[in-house]
């Protein structure tokens, strides 16, 4: 680049001016300093040198030998290297009178000054001595200077008084002004010099890149705007630039959406499936890592709170906060839940099964969900089936508990007095092809009496995450997920779903599905119930109607003649007018007359002390507190009724065989043996979070399992070196190896015989992450958070291998029977003794003495096999082994399986002994 190319220019003055004008400051500046310093540095030379001068004379002047008069000072002072500098000298004695003088006649200034001193009428009346007015001369001149040296005979001073030198800086300052002439000069040149770089960088880095960008994007822009470019400097154009490209390239956009939209429609529908093919993957990652994050610390959260209220003593304050914790967590989960459904039905992920299954039973399920809450409403919840509907149906029965618990629970929620009932009817669907022979359409419609909706506001019902009003969620709380989820699943199952609703009345719910009828297998639907139930006749006293047809259906669906009443005076009547009936059924809360008080008047009646009564009750009421109560009836149900409980109550009053059913009370059930003790497991946890693995082993501890516990993949492969395992808890998200990854490696490396069977544990659950687990290896899959009864049936599935039993059932009972009261003692002495042995066994091995590890493998040997701890005796033996015959390195990976195994020993013990 040549400078004739280095114009001028706004960004050059702009960017540069500054740049440039502090270089120079910055120049001048330092060239002021080195002027100074180098003028006190002359003056110094020069004051040392004539101070120099000045003792070189004096020295002279003590002489005896020599005499030191004018031309002899004279000689001395023009002979030294600064005579040019020097005004005068004297020597003057004891008396102040000069002895020796000298004066430079070559400084004319100096001359002249001299002269006028001398003129003066003080020197000429004898006032004034010449070294005096010298010495004053100095004073007030600031170009002369002078030094004085006392004259010393044989190393004391003397009267012969001082030697007095005056010397001129005029000579310094013009050098000095010469030299800072030259510096400055320098200094600017070195200041043009750096400009000029810095401006031919500047130009190539940046303004030339900045000018060769705006001659290539230039021809973009309008005419109009090119040509007023040129009134501006670089900076400015590029910022013009950018704008009216932003301009064009919305303009561009804009024509491009139009063309896009005049495109033809598959093209359109192409690019619209891409795109939302992309949006839904980005949306299922997202929801996928907000599901386990929000799922992770959520594990902790249930598991603990299910252990505080099932394995702690809390007092009733204490207990209600712990279920307040808990309820909260299982309306976040459902939420969670509810969020990834809808993800899934959106990438059109859900996939329906195909089972057959009872629908009475499923809806039972559902509704008993909702009993504790509808009980504490005093609300009635029943359900209705039509004597045209099939017993049993092929079909997804988990997506049909889905729609009915979200539509039963809005319904509770929103209903305060009243009832909720299902009605469920179904058509049959004709067609010619003979894979729809069988084929109905099932509605289902929940009623409720509750607050109602809004006619102008329905449309909102169905909408992704909408509801009502605001003050809905306020008060009740939800997502708005629930309805559009459930409408979507009844849509994927063939049907449909809407509302009718007046608001301050309640709300229809009503759906439809479509499903093959299939022959059912329940003994309600059954011959053999019809042969005992045939022509009985049952009496219903029910105030509520709807229940009043809930039972007459079922009755009269297997063969009995039914008479319902709403009030006990009605069923009294019947009574006293001698008409016999087989059985009745009684509802425990009516008006002006109870279930008991009823109850008791029916046995006044004449042939009535053998009646068989069946008693309704609610989950929450205590009514029948007394004994001689309940012995008043056969049965007694729990409400909404299920129909093979009244089945098999019925069958079992007619069998001559009276029950007792009650869910008043939970009846005692025996406490059933440990999962461990009828499955023997050694198993390993992987997860990296500290509270997780807390959860995890309290549960497996409730389940009679010790497990070891790793935080991440790489201490997975670690552990399976040194034991065999008969089950991996796996996370799959973990940092440094995932559990993904390390399922892959432990299939490819580990043999046949020392797999493990894997369980997956995530947090995540969207749509493809068990299929990704079940293909990376895995070999079953629970999600967080996890609940104890769904771990024991994945344990459940699980073997286990002849070693994993860290204590010998057999062989501890016979201890405890030849020991008795003592077993404790022993157990209790071999725990505080085999530490030590370990121990022992440690430090021979770090001292390599053999023959101490040999001592205390057999010591610790004979103890374990007495106690049953088989695994550990065998490690104890080939340690020995190891200590006769092996290397130090197999006793070190040795003692390692060796500690292990002892820690699951001594769990084993505790456990047994406590």
């Amino acid at each position: 680049m040549s400078l004739s190319n280095l114009k001028p220019n706004k960004i050059a003055l702009r960017y540069l001016g500054l740049t440039s004008m502090g270089l120079l400051v910055a120049q001048l500046l330092f060239g002021v300093i080195q002027i100074r310093w180098r003028y006190y540095q002359r003056i110094e030379q020069l004051s040392a040198r004539v101070q120099d001068l000045g003792k070189q004379i004096s020295f002279i002047s003590q002489q005896p030998e020599v005499k030191l008069d004018g031309p002899t000072l004279k000689r001395l002072i023009t002979k030294s290297s600064i005579s040019q500098d020097v005004v005068y000298g004297i020597i003057v004695n004891g008396q102040g009178q000069v002895t020796s003088s000298f004066v430079n006649k070559k400084d004319q200034n100096m001359t002249e000054q001299v002269s006028h001193l001398t003129s003066t009428e003080e020197a000429k009346n004898g006032e004034k001595f010449l070294p005096d007015m010298l010495t004053e001369l100095a004073k007030h001149n600031p170009d002369f200077r002078e030094i004085s040296e006392s004259v010393i005979v044989k190393g004391q001073s003397s009267d012969l008084g001082e030697v007095r030198i005056g010397y001129s800086l005029q000579s310094t300052q013009q050098t000095n002004l010469k030299s800072a002439g030259k510096i400055l000069v320098a200094s600017l040149i070195v200041s043009v010099i750096l400009i000029l770089i810095m401006f031919i960088i500047f130009k190539r880095e940046v303004q030339l890149p900045i000018r060769d960008l705006l001659k290539k994007t230039q021809p973009l822009l309008p005419e109009k705007e090119g040509l007023s470019l040129n009134h501006w400097d670089e900076i400015d154009q590029l910022e013009i630039l950018i704008k009216t490209l932003t301009q064009q390239l919305q303009s561009l956009q804009d024509l491009n959406n139009e063309i896009v939209q005049e495109k033809v429609k598959e093209e359109a529908m192409k690019a619209t499936e891409e795109n939302r093919k992309e949006l839904d993957k980005a949306k299922n990652e997202f929801l996928a890592c907000i599901g386990h994050e929000i799922r992770t610390p959520l594990n902790a959260v249930m598991g603990m709170t299910g252990l505080l209220l099932e394995d702690t003593q809390l007092n009733e304050q204490q207990t209600e906060f712990v279920k307040i914790v808990r309820e909260s967590g299982d309306s976040l989960l459902s939420m969670i839940n509810n969020i990834l459904d809808f993800s899934k039905i959106e990438a059109q992920k859900i996939e329906l099964e195909e089972q057959s299954f009872e629908l009475r039973p499923c809806i039972e399920e559902v509704l008993r969900l909702f009993v504790s809450q509808a009980s504490e409403k005093n609300l009635e919840l029943a359900y209705l089936v039509e004597p045209n509907t099939p017993n049993a149906i092929i079909g997804d029965t988990t997506r049909l508990k889905q729609v009915l618990a979200n539509l039963i629970g809005n319904a509770v929620k929103f209903t305060h007095t009243g009832e909720v009932v299902i009605y469920i009817n179904a058509t049959p669907i004709e067609s010619e092809e003979e894979t729809d022979e069988g084929l109905h359409e099932l509605r289902f419609a929940v009623k409720d009496t509750g607050i109602g909706i809004p006619a102008e506001r329905s449309h909102r019902l169905f909408q992704p995450f909408s509801q009502v009003d605001a003050s809905t969620t306020r008060n009740y709380g939800g997502t708005g997920l629930g309805l559009v989820i459930s409408k979507r699943l009844c849509e994927l199952m063939g049907g449909n779903m809407w509302v009718h609703s007046i608001e301050g009345k309640g709300s229809t719910f009503n759906f439809t599905i479509k499903a093959k009828a299939v022959a059912s297998c329940s003994p309600v639907n059954s011959e053999e119930g019809e042969s005992y139930l045939m022509g009985k006749r049952m009496l219903i006293i029910d105030d509520n109607l709807t229940n009043q047809k809930i039972l007459t259906n079922q009755a009269q669906s297997w063969g009995m003649f039914t008479c319902a009443v709403d009030c006990g005076e009605k069923a009294l009547e019947w009574l006293q007018r001698g008409i016999v009936f087989d059985v009745a059924i009684l509802d425990m809360n009516m008006p002006e007359m109870d279930g008991l008080d009823l109850a008791r008047r029916i046995r006044q009646q004449p042939h009535c002390g053998t009646l068989p009564l069946v008693m309704l009750s609610s989950l929450t009421q205590s009514e029948m507190a007394h004994e001689e109560d309940r012995d008043e009836f056969a049965a007694i149900l729990l409400k909404p009724v299920q129909q093979s409980q009244l089945y098999y109550s019925l069958m079992q009053i007619f069998a001559g065989k009276p029950i007792k059913i009650t869910t008043l009370e939970p009846e005692e059930v025996l406490e059933e043996p440990l999962l461990a003790q009828k499955l023997p497991l050694r198993i390993l946890v992987a997860e990296d979070v500290m509270v997780n693995q807390e959860v995890i082993r309290l549960l497996l501890e409730k389940l009679g399992y010790w497990a070891d516990m790793v935080g991440d993949g790489k201490e997975v492969l670690t552990a399976l070196k040194h034991c065999v395992y008969d089950v991996i808890l796996m996370d799959v998200r973990m940092p440094e190896m995932d559990g993904l990854s390390a399922t892959r490696l432990i299939r490819q490396t580990l043999n046949s015989s020392q797999q493990p069977r894997i369980i997956a544990m995530t947090a995540e659950s969207m749509p493809g992450d068990r299929e990704k687990c079940l293909a990376a290896g895995m070999d079953d899959y629970i999600s967080k958070p996890i609940r104890i009864e769904e771990l024991r049936q994945a344990l459940s599935r699980c073997k286990s291998h002849s070693e994993s039993i860290a204590v010998d059932p057999q062989i501890f009972r016979e201890l405890q029977k030849i020991a008795g009261k003592r077993l404790h003692e022993i157990v209790g002495g071999y725990l505080e003794d085999a530490p030590l042995y370990l121990s022992e066994m440690k430090t021979a091995i770090e001292g390599t003495s053999r023959e101490n590890l040999r001592q205390a493998a057999h010591a610790l040997r004979s103890p374990t096999g007495s106690l049953g701890a088989t695994h550990l005796f065998n490690l104890c033996e080939e340690m020995e082994t190891i200590a006769r015959q092996g290397t130090i390195e197999e006793a070190k990976e040795k003692m390692l399986w060796l500690e292990m195994e002892y820690d699951r020993v001594c769990h084993a013990l505790e456990r047994e002994i406590d």
